[in-house]
């Protein structure tokens, strides 16, 4: 029996099996320019309209936070998270289903490295993401006898990263520096929290980017 979908007229329209594994709305079949499409070294260009307004690079959020009223701000929201107590880790397993025991053995070697590292700085590096839109964080890791312990979860400088054609994160670091050309993010060494991120805006939503509309971090 062939597979398809009735249209809303009653008729039959079956799926074509050529074209449904293969992306079709990409950024090269939209006809984007190379300018628009790589941007520098194969690095989609950053699309936040109020940096690209004033000319800066995402490098200035930094300055910003470091206003007084946004410090303030800052702290107040994230305190608020900080301070809440209800959170938790627990085995994972499909919905209705009791845990594994693999899973549950995880579940205790993970929390037993956690409970090893400054979760609270952590959790804090983490919801940093709404106000610089994404959080690149470290995993380091140290071999043990038969398994691979969680040692530290270090948060990076989101201007360090960028994303590539495929919305792929890869370390460009400084201009200037050590990094020839952006790299790919190994497997297993970093996580990417993204605030609100979209296809045509993997660098996620800034809410700090707010106060630079308003002004705040340009010199008179």
């Amino acid at each position: 029996m062939a597979s398809g979908i009735y249209r809303a007229d009653g008729t039959f329209q079956p799926f074509q099996a050529t074209g449904l594994t293969t992306e079709l709305a990409t950024r090269q079949n939209a006809g984007l320019t190379p300018g628009e499409l790589e941007g520098w070294l194969n690095v989609l260009p950053d699309p936040d309209p109020v940096l690209r307004k004033r000319g800066d690079e995402a490098s200035v959020l930094a300055e910003l936070s470091a206003d007084d009223q946004v410090t303030t701000a800052m702290l107040s929201r994230k305190n608020r998270e900080l301070n809440c107590p209800h959170f938790g880790f627990r085995a994972g397993a499909p919905d209705g289903e009791t845990a594994s025991p693999e899973a549950e053995n995880l579940h205790r070697r993970f929390t037993q490295d956690l409970e090893r590292s400054n979760l609270r700085n952590i959790i804090s590096s983490i919801i940093d993401a709404p106000f610089f839109g994404f959080t690149p964080l470290e995993l380091i890791w140290r071999r043990g006898d038969n398994w691979w312990h969680l040692v530290d979860v270090a948060a990076r400088p989101a201007h360090w990263f960028g994303f590539d054609n495929k919305n792929n994160p890869v370390f460009i670091g400084v201009y200037g520096g050590l990094c020839a050309e952006p790299q790919l993010l190994p497997a297993g060494k970093f996580v990417i929290v993204q605030h609100h991120a979209t296809y045509d805006n993997p660098y996620g939503l800034r809410l700090l980017t707010h106060r630079a509309a308003e002004g705040v971090g340009r010199a008179p």
